[in-house]
């Protein structure tokens, strides 16, 4: 049994990398298609946002006045909850490292400043400190939930 989840666990944690990576970098619109030169002042004011909260601000702003309300909240609630999956699949996979909290964090950090960096350099998508925000606030809710109901004690004992 305990290969069967751990077989069946790597095959979903697939499934969710081939979508985020669809998500994030291959459904997303290239900026080159608007002209930006490679890092030029162009291209870092129309995909980028190094201020914290501007864009929460910004869709926040837009869902009280009633304009783009859907979008707001799709891209805030989304961004949240993008990464909140490797709060079940990296201690399920990896319970050893990935149950301890700094370690957990350190690693979403890791790949969420990845994920911004590779859009960046790739054109696709937006860089953004809000979504770097968000994508690793919501996996660390999804951690510390989990840990509270006791997942991590249960995964610890099926190594």
């Amino acid at each position: 049994m305990k290969r069967f989840l751990k077989t069946a666990g790597w095959i979903l944690f697939l499934i969710y990398l081939f979508c985020l990576i669809d998500i994030v970098f291959l459904n997303r619109p290239s900026f080159r298609e608007f002209g930006y030169k490679v890092f030029s002042k162009e291209h870092i004011d129309g995909m980028c946002n190094f201020v914290p909260f501007q864009t929460v601000g910004l869709y926040y702003r837009a869902w009280k006045n009633g304009t783009l309300a859907r979008v707001a909240f799709l891209n805030l609630a989304g961004n949240f909850c993008l990464f909140a999956p490797m709060a079940v699949f990296l201690p399920g996979l990896f319970p050893k490292r990935m149950c301890h909290f700094g370690r957990f964090l350190l690693t979403v950090l890791c790949m969420v400043v990845a994920v911004e960096a590779v859009q960046f350099f790739t054109y696709t998508g937006s860089t953004d400190v809000d979504d770097l925000i968000l994508n690793v606030s919501g996996a660390v809710v999804a951690f510390v939930v989990l840990h509270v109901i006791g997942i991590y004690k249960w995964f610890q004992k099926e190594k």
